[in-house]
């Protein structure tokens, strides 16, 4: 039961301008995805563009044949439009970060080995090595030592298997001690930079936990100042801004044209509960009060703590009559309290002031200001009546 304020949703008007500012959700897969799109698309095609180049200058000196160019373009260019299909329409395909980076950089292997196998001499495919190692560079900003060890096995492999094709097809010609140091090479690359992948991924990891933890506490922050600590209720400021918000024009924000009533409740002889029986009694009062009257509340309503012992409670499209029965009703539950493991005999009662008022027109705004002050004067006649009901403010339009 003392946990009941505090699990009760706060006003949705608090909510938008304090929590959910920080409590911004991750954009779904697909979001996120497609955001990637454009610079992925720009980084690969400017990698592409770099080894053609390159493939081109091994052509002119007599390297490699101009036709393995253009089936290498042809192989990147119908891969970079299955990428950029899958991101556009099936973007789940693509998976995580890290699964995409290790499915794009493993497809590459197999242009560049396809050109590898067409050089003339291991001098050329020395290319292929260094292409590699660059590729290799960009999984540094997204793959974990598991993967990039993996990737690294991968590329050193593919290239062994080559040098054992171009063995088999061209034998005698293949300098395997060449081919073998190159491996070696790529292997020994390949494992450096997993070793500096593992340490950007792990310094990544570290500032995405700490990113979290800087939202959470951003977001329990945020939640504080809407939150009244000791009751679990609506603060001051959070049931104003809702009441304001409630009384604003009817065409604003959706709302609908009606009364508005408030009730202004105060617990009585709450000052003689601190001096008899000690503060701590007097605040697990107020907690089980505001406990018991959360419970309770109609839906669109809303309670919250203007200070002391004095609580507001927001009665949305209600008129003074359905207002002072739901006042009565709350009076007569808080009566009803058992307090006696709090101190022996105890009783709480409140007096509750009710205050109406319906809008001029429909475009017109409630005088909030005038509105509390009618309950508030109507919360101080119940107590000169002799405290324990309710009395309602004389009415007075918008």
């Amino acid at each position: 039961m003392k946990r009941a304020c505090r699990d009760r949703p706060l006003p949705r008007t608090c909510l938008n301008t304090a929590v959910a500012t920080h409590a911004k959700a991750k954009p779904p897969v697909e979001r996120r995805q497609r955001r990637r799109v454009p610079p992925m698309m720009l980084a690969s095609g400017g990698a592409y563009v770099a080894n053609v180049s390159l493939f081109g200058a091994c052509a002119a000196l007599g390297m490699l044949r101009p036709m393995r160019i253009a089936e290498y373009v042809g192989m990147v260019a119908l891969w970079l439009a299955l990428l950029f299909a899958s991101a556009a329409w099936a973007p789940k395909l693509l998976g995580s970060g890290a699964r995409s980076t290790f499915g794009q950089l493993l497809f590459a292997m197999f242009p560049g080995l396809y050109v590898a196998a067409a050089m003339g001499d291991s001098i050329g495919r020395i290319a292929f090595a260094m292409l590699v190692s660059g590729a290799l560079v960009w999984g540094v900003l997204w793959l974990n030592a598991r993967l990039f060890l993996l990737l690294t096995l991968s590329y050193a492999g593919g290239y062994l298997l080559l040098v054992d094709f171009l063995h088999w097809r061209q034998a005698g010609s293949i300098d395997l001690v060449a081919e073998c140091v190159i491996g070696a090479s790529l292997l020994a690359c390949g494992v450096s930079i997993a070793a500096l992948g593992a340490y950007v991924s792990s310094v990544r990891s570290r500032l995405v936990q700490r990113s979290a933890e800087l939202r959470e506490t951003m977001a329990r922050i945020e939640l504080q100042t809407i939150r009244d600590e000791l009751t679990g209720l609506a603060n001051r400021r959070c049931v104003l801004q809702t009441l304001r918000e409630a009384a604003g024009p009817a065409p604003t924000a959706g709302r609908v044209a009606g009364p508005l009533s408030v009730v202004v409740f105060d617990l009585d002889h709450f000052k003689r509960i601190n001096d008899l029986h000690g503060h701590a009694a007097g605040d697990e009062v107020l907690r089980r009060v505001s406990s018991r009257l959360s419970l309770l509340l109609q839906p669109g309503h809303t309670l919250g703590r203007l200070g002391g012992e004095e609580l507001l409670l927001l009665l949305p499209l209600t008129d003074a009559a359905a207002a002072l029965r739901e006042a009565d009703r709350l009076r007569r539950e808080v009566a009803a309290i058992d307090f006696a493991d709090v101190a022996q005999g105890l009783r709480v009662t409140m007096s509750c002031g009710v205050a109406s008022a319906v809008r001029a027109s429909a475009h017109a705004a409630i005088d909030v200001d005038g509105l509390l002050q009618r309950a508030d004067h109507a919360m101080y006649r119940a107590k000169s009546l002799g405290r324990d009901r309710v009395h309602a403010a004389e009415h007075a339009g918008g």
